[in-house]
Parts: C-alpha cells; sequence; structure tokens
C-alpha cells in the first residue's frame, strides 16, 4: 500500500494553509526542497509601492510608483539614489543602450526619455516625451515594460476602468508603434524569451482572463506577435492573490510574484507545473528580477501601504514595500536588455545642458 504524506504551510498573512501530497520514500523525505533552505534576505526596508525593475553594473533600480521616483540600490556602498519626475505614475523604466545616464520611463500616458546620473539625487531631472500613448482612450494610461533581443521596447497599459480598451504595444528605435495585442484590460507582467535557446516567446498576464500566463509565439524581427496558448491557467492553481510582474530563468522557468499570496511560484510553463513557493514577509509580492554579478539572486519588490489606494488593514509583521533577495537557488536570469534609441533623440535631450 503506498503511503501519502502531507507538507502544508500556513501563510501568516494569508488565513489559509497549502497542502502538498508527497511521497514516503526514504530518498524523497530527505529531499528538502529549496524554499525551506533559501531565506529571504532583507535588502531595502521602504513603505511605497515599489517595484523592482532592471538590474545594471552593480544597481538595482526599482521604481517608487507613488512617490514619481526612479531609484538606484548600490550593491557595493549600500546607498540609495532616486531621480524624482514630475507627477505622474511612474509605470517602469529601461536603460538605453550606450548611455549610462539616459533612461526611458513610462508616466502616465507618456513614455519619456530622461537623462540622470544614478551617483546622486535629482529633483526633476531633464526629459523629453518620446511618446504620448492612448491620447484618446478614455481611463488608459502605462503599467509595464521590458525590452527584447533587439533594442525594441515592448509595454502594456491598463484601462483603471476595468474596460477591455488597453493593449500591449511595441516602440522601435525610430518611435514607431505597433500594437501587438488588443482588448486588454490590465497587462500586470510582460517576459520574453528571444534567446536561441528557446523558441521565442512573449508572456502575458493580464485580468481580463483572470490572471493566467498566456504565451505568445514571438517574432523577433518584425516584433509581432503570434499563435497565444493558455500556459498556466491561475483560477485551477486555488491560491490566494494573482501573479503580478514575472521573470524568466535560463531554464525557461518562469518566476511569478503572487500579490496578495505572500510569495513567489517557480513555474515550468511547458508542464504547467508550479516547481516551488519561495515566502515573502509581505502579503503583496509585486515584482521580480534576475540581478547579481552572475544574474543568479532573485530580487523581488512588495507593495506597501504608504500610498493613495490603500485600504484595509496593514498586519504587523508585513514587510509591505521592503524588497528582498532570494539567493542560492541555482539558476541564473538573463542580463537586462537596453533600449536602442535613435541618435537624434540623444541629441535633443543633451542639447537641453548646452
Amino acid at each position: 500500500m503506498r503511503i501519502l504524506l502531507m507538507s502544508c504551510a500556513f501563510s501568516a498573512f494569508l488565513n489559509s494553509v497549502i497542502c502538498q501530497p508527497s511521497s514516503a520514500s526514504s530518498s524523497q523525505r530527505h529531499s528538502r526542497p529549496k524554499s525551506e533552505i533559501i531565506k529571504p534576505e532583507l535588502v531595502l526596508e521602504l513603505r511605497g509601492f515599489t517595484e523592482v525593475l532592471f538590474w545594471r553594473k552593480g544597481q538595482l533600480f526599482f521604481a517608487d510608483t507613488y512617490a514619481y521616483k526612479l531609484c538606484s540600490y548600490h550593491e557595493d556602498s549600500r546607498n540609495t539614489y532616486c531621480a524624482t519626475l514630475e507627477a505622474g505614475l511612474l509605470s517602469f523604466a529601461v536603460p538605453v543602450k550606450g548611455h549610462y545616464d539616459l533612461f526611458v520611463v513610462g508616466l502616465n500616458k507618456k513614455i519619456l526619455l530622461i537623462t540622470w546620473n544614478s551617483f546622486a539625487d535629482k529633483i526633476h531631472p531633464s526629459s523629453i516625451v518620446l511618446k504620448t500613448v492612448d491620447a484618446t482612450i478614455p481611463g488608459n494610461r502605462l503599467n509595464c515594460g521590458t525590452v527584447d533581443n533587439l533594442g525594441r521596447l515592448v509595454f502594456g497599459s491598463t484601462n483603471i476602468n476595468g474596460n477591455p480598451l488597453a493593449n500591449v504595444s511595441s516602440l522601435s528605435y525610430d518611435l514607431d508603434v505597433a500594437t501587438c495585442v488588443n482588448n486588454v484590460v490590465s497587462s500586470v507582467g510582460i517576459v520574453l524569451i528571444t534567446h536561441t535557446t528557446f523558441s521565442p516567446k512573449a508572456f502575458v498576464i493580464d485580468s481580463k482572463t483572470n490572471y493566467n500566463i498566456d504565451a505568445y509565439i514571438y517574432h523577433p524581427t518584425p516584433g509581432k506577435f503570434g499563435t497565444k496558448s493558455v500556459v498556466f491557467n491561475w483560477p485551477q492553481q486555488r491560491r490566494m492573490g494573482h501573479p503580478r510582474r514575472l521573470t524568466v530563468d535560463k531554464n525557461g522557468h518562469l518566476w511569478v510574484p503572487i500579490y496578495e499570496g505572500g510569495g513567489v511560484i517557480q513555474v515550468d510553463p511547458r508542464i504547467e507545473k508550479v516547481i516551488d513557493f519561495f515566502p515573502i514577509p509581505a502579503a503583496r509580492v509585486g515584482a521580480c528580477i534576475f540581478g547579481g554579478l552572475n544574474s543568479d539572486i532573485l530580487y523581488v519588490s512588495t507593495i506597501g501601504y504608504g500610498h493613495e489606494l490603500f485600504q484595509g488593514i496593514i498586519h504587523p509583521n508585513d514587510k509591505g514595500g521592503s524588497i528582498f533577495a532570494l539567493r542560492g537557488l541555482g539558476v541564473q536570469g538573463w542580463p537586462e536588455k537596453e533600449y536602442k534609441l535613435k541618435n537624434v533623440f540623444v541629441k535633443q535631450i543633451r542639447g537641453m545642458h548646452s
């Protein structure tokens, strides 16, 4: 007779117990999941609407969305510096190729180019508007963004009224906008696999589809999305909360933060299986990226309660707003891609200082 043991984990932030069956065999009883060995390390204790964005040359870049700040945490000195932008919701930022002090950021409906020395604080850094997106669509604003292998910006919008009027689009180096996915309600996560190890795919999370993770065939040269398939059905997982800004490792596994779910799940999209769950001491886990010298540290940001949207009760042990690191995972992510921008726009913003 086969005996099944149940391994259970209680979440301090969720009134639930998650149980998984495990075999009673000797080898499996003594094999502990990585989540039982690897504990989150507190990197920065914050309280805002924090979103990790990307890692570049010893610096972890993150946004404090409702404070209009793009910030850089320096791993060696442990100092943090911020650029405070004009009023608006800061949704994403990506570095510009070949220019250490230029960044493309999403602010409300605008895609901006800003100049900022990330070794110092700056109030209202110089900026130019590269593109205004969805200007005539009520309730739409930018929500997340990333860069593909050819240096093209791929970004998603959200409709704050809950209407299917948002989209996923791309921005080329000469500022041509192409729509990739229509009829989106809220694109809360986008990540691309465009390396030759795998067939190119774009993974997208839209609230309209119950936060499923959809995989689109990605055609890198024209930057177009092809056939869609559901690679992770979220309602079937029967977990609290919902997925948010995910990332991918070199094995093709997805690392998915769970908002109101108190942790990060590692997912194999090829078999639609949760490999492991890594608890984080905050209920509202919002984003994760790989960083560090070897791209082998998973940085995880959480969402705090010191911003205008919060309504509810704060758990006394909830570290919402803080950034954590998971080390020793045994996997590597892909280094951050940089946006390739036409030189005429670089000259334009440089001319503002001459």
